[in-house]
């Protein structure tokens, strides 16, 4: 399967998992840690994976590319900044950005968001930086991130903001209303600083859940059909 244009595919995994208890990315899922559950899912769509994490040795023993936060345990803004630097060394226009704690059930929520980047969004605005589902709460990951992306998080970042919210939320030219099937697109509201985010449409059943507990571990297992 072949995508243009090219993504790469990082996973976050440089979080402590305090409330969890152990490490998230170790939780055994169909047999292997999830964090190479997610990396073989992400490879058979053609998408290099790394994983970036708090040093090079995190994780050596799955074989997986590995590359050091550049602010260690400052959470996932610091992680998609890294994200974002690599793909950029690397000439990559768009990164997959998700976290190790994701629980994939299906895959319509990743050709959902390929799709996205494969024509203009609205005649308002021709390319957004930023692709993310909309949920109930806000929600950064999974999401697509263009390269153009990073400057701004970097802003961000240099003034202080260390979280995705404060990031999303303060610089973006928002599109109000998110696509439906066969749909068009509504114009921008616009705001300060352009950041444009589009949001892809997606069920509430084919949206991937995430876990920061056990409890919520066995309550997305339980929706999936996952009864390890």
């Amino acid at each position: 399967m072949n995508h243009n244009p090219p993504v790469r595919a990082y996973i976050l995994a440089g979080g402590k998992s305090s409330r969890f208890g152990s490490d998230k990315a170790r939780v055994v899922i169909e047999g292997i840690p999830n964090l190479c559950y997610l990396a073989h899912r992400l490879e058979k769509l053609q998408l290099p994976t790394t994983v970036v994490s708090q040093s090079h040795s995190d994780y050596s023993d799955l074989g997986l590319r590995v590359i050091p936060d550049f602010e260690p345990g400052a959470g996932p803004l610091a992680g998609t900044i890294t994200a974002l630097r690599d793909a950029k060394s690397h000439h990559v226009p768009w990164s997959l950005i998700l976290t190790c704690d994701l629980l994939w059930h299906n895959d319509t929520w990743i050709h959902r968001l390929l799709t996205a980047i494969q024509s203009p969004i609205s005649p308002f605005q021709p390319t957004a930086f930023v692709r993310l589902f909309r949920s109930e709460s806000f929600s950064p990951f999974p999401g697509l991130y263009h390269v153009d992306s990073w400057p701004h998080a970097q802003e961000s970042w240099n003034r202080g903001v260390r979280s995705m919210r404060g990031w999303l939320q303060g610089n973006r030219l928002h599109y109000g209303v998110e696509r439906s099937e066969g749909g068009d697109s509504i114009g921008p509201h616009s705001s300060s600083n352009v950041l444009p985010i589009d949001y892809v449409p997606v069920s509430a059943e084919d949206l991937p859940g995430s876990f920061n507990t056990s409890d919520e571990l066995r309550t997305l297992r339980h929706r999936t059909g996952d009864h390890q």
